[in-house]
C-alpha cells in the first residue's frame, strides 16, 4: 500500500465512522478494508505473528543499538485496523463521554495531573 501510516490511520478512522453510520457507506467501507487487506502482505508468514502486542513486546526487549535500527527492520510494515473494531471502540468512548457522572472524576484527574506537572513530578 503506497500510503504513509499516518494517511492509512486517518483513512481507517474515516472507515470506522462509515461502519458506524451503516447502510451502503458502511458496506463500502468494509469492502475497501477487504481490498486493502488483500493488497497487503502476509506479515504473520514473514514475522511469525501479526499481533500488535507481540510487536510491542519485541520492541521493548530490544537493546539500544537494536532499537536504533528498528525503522530499517520494520520498513514498509503498516498497521491495517479492523474498521468494525474501531467502530466498537468509538461507540464505547462516546457512551463513556455521555456518562456525565464520570466528568467530575475526569476533571479531578486532570487538575491533579496539572498540579503534579507544576511540582516537577511525572504523571502516569
Amino acid at each position: 500500500l503506497g500510503l504513509s501510516q499516518t494517511d492509512l490511520s486517518n483513512l481507517y478512522r474515516t472507515m470506522a465512522v462509515a461502519v458506524m453510520k451503516g447502510g451502503e457507506i458502511g458496506k463500502k467501507a468494509r469492502q475497501l478494508h477487504e481490498v486493502m487487506k488483500a493488497a497487503g502482505h502476509d506479515v504473520a508468514g514473514f514475522f511469525g505473528t501479526s499481533s500488535p502486542a507481540d510487536f510491542g513486546n519485541a520492541m521493548l526487549s530490544l537493546n539500544d543499538d537494536e532499537y536504533s535500527r528498528r525503522e530499517t527492520a520494520m520498513e514498509g510494515v503498516k498497521v491495517i485496523f479492523n474498521p468494525d473494531s474501531l467502530s466498537n471502540l468509538a461507540t464505547r468512548a462516546a457512551k463513556n463521554m455521555q456518562d456525565t457522572a464520570l466528568w467530575g472524576r475526569i476533571y479531578e484527574d486532570f487538575i491533579k495531573t496539572g498540579a503534579d506537572k507544576k511540582d516537577g513530578a511525572d504523571s502516569v
